[in-house]
């Protein structure tokens, strides 16, 4: 669904899991989506639409 919809899946790690290796059927086709990893939610804070203001994040 996300690869047809245009959207950004935005993750931050540690996942607990490989991204080749992730579960669960929908995450087959994950290469045609837009996925942005990040490292932790400092950086995320960044990139969100509200133009990288860090609501609470320190």
């Amino acid at each position: 669904m996300l690869a047809g919809t245009g959207c950004t899946l935005h993750l931050i790690e540690p996942f607990g899991f490989e991204l080749n290796d992730a579960p669960g059927p929908g995450w087959t086709n994950h290469d045609l989506a837009n996925v942005v990893v990040h490292p932790d939610l400092v950086p995320l804070a960044t990139v969100l639409p509200c133009h990288g203001q860090q609501r609470g994040v320190t």
